[in-house]
């Protein structure tokens, strides 16, 4: 099963995906959706982007995450 965290730009996405590879989790920040678009898995688990939204519908067996930014 693959991992997908995203929420709008600038919601600590960068963070989560640090976050993610130190409890040893194989996670790119924006290396599997990127401004281009879908690159594919590659060796990646997890991918942190908010690059990921607009293709969230398409994907199939991936658990999201939706990061929401503290307004405060």
């Amino acid at each position: 099963m693959k991992l997908v965290v995203t929420g709008c730009a600038r919601s600590g996405t960068g963070y989560v995906a640090e976050l993610l590879r130190r409890c040893g989790i194989r996670c790119g920040h924006e290396a599997v959706f990127r401004p281009d678009g879908f690159a594919g898995w590659g060796h990646y688990d997890a991918d942190s982007s908010w690059l990921a939204l607009p293709q969230l519908g398409a994907l199939r067996d991936v658990t999201v995450i939706h990061l929401v930014r503290q307004p405060v």
